[in-house]
């Protein structure tokens, strides 16, 4: 997604495709990001990563604010892509919940997240009302955004930000460093999963294994970039596959397994 982004700006600034810009060149800007997420990814703990969060979630709230006033020019200047406008469309809901069950994976991060917070009492009440607002303003926003673009709205929505000027280059910034920050918060929870084996926990070796063993999963999640070509239907496929397995089939099972002792029949 940053790499789309990046190389959308660069080959615009540098004259474009017809006038010989340096275009096309996505795969490379993936590889040169690696280098920063990988040193990132070797915090341990959401407490100091909490704080990187909180700048990028600033950078996506002056983002979507900058959309919103983008969208409302186009509204203004009556400038909406022509076409008919569905209220609601069955096959469109179900290509989505792929991305859905995805989403619903962020529950292991909230969980990691409520245990490293100071008052864990009062966490429940700021989640709901900052999962409320997220929504509401997402809600908003999609609506805002499909009523200009139509079914021309792009699965990555910053693209149909054309022509890129001086606003629009400001919105990708805010958006790719939003994007960049979360994926180290994200997938910590993966590492925190894996690292509870006893092979990342004892020996004098222990914190180089951790470091590897990121390293590693990093490298790997970059060669599955490099790719795929539309990473928007990997995560339909990946969440669809893996996200329900994990939300709504695991936890019974597991749970029956616990307490099979004190299950009874009905």
């Amino acid at each position: 997604f940053i790499a789309e982004q990046v190389d959308s700006v660069v080959c615009h600034y540098t004259g474009g495709e017809d006038d010989g810009g340096y275009c096309d060149n996505k795969n490379m800007y993936i590889l040169i990001m690696t280098i920063p997420a990988l040193p990132i990814s070797w915090i341990e703990t959401y407490t100091f990563l909490s704080y990187l969060s909180i700048f990028g979630i600033g950078m996506a709230t002056i983002g979507m604010l900058c959309m919103f006033g983008y969208l409302g020019a186009k509204i203004h200047n009556d400038e909406q892509v022509a076409g008919e406008l569905k209220v609601f469309d069955a096959f469109q809901t179900f290509g989505n919940i792929g991305v859905a069950m995805f989403v619903f994976e962020g529950n292991a991060v909230v969980i990691n997240v409520r245990a490293e917070t100071i008052n864990q009492d009062r966490y429940p009440k700021l989640l709901t009302s900052a999962t409320v607002t997220v929504i509401s303003m997402f809600m908003i926003f999609a609506l805002i955004a499909y009523s200009v673009y139509g079914e021309d709205c792009n699965s990555i929505f910053v693209l149909n930000l054309q022509p890129i000027n001086g606003l629009v280059t400001f919105i990708y910034l805010c958006v790719c460093i939003n994007c960049f920050i979360s994926y180290p918060l994200q997938i910590l929870a993966a590492f925190d999963i894996a690292e509870q084996h006893p092979f990342f926990k004892s020996g004098s070796n222990a914190k180089l294994r951790r470091v590897l063993m990121r390293s590693a999963v990093i490298i790997f999640v970059t060669g599955i970039a490099l790719i795929i070509p539309d990473f928007t239907v990997f995560l339909d496929i990946a969440g669809s596959l893996g996200a329900s397995v994990i939300a709504f089939v695991f936890p019974p099972l597991l749970y029956n397994i616990e307490f099979k002792d004190t299950i009874t029949t009905w």
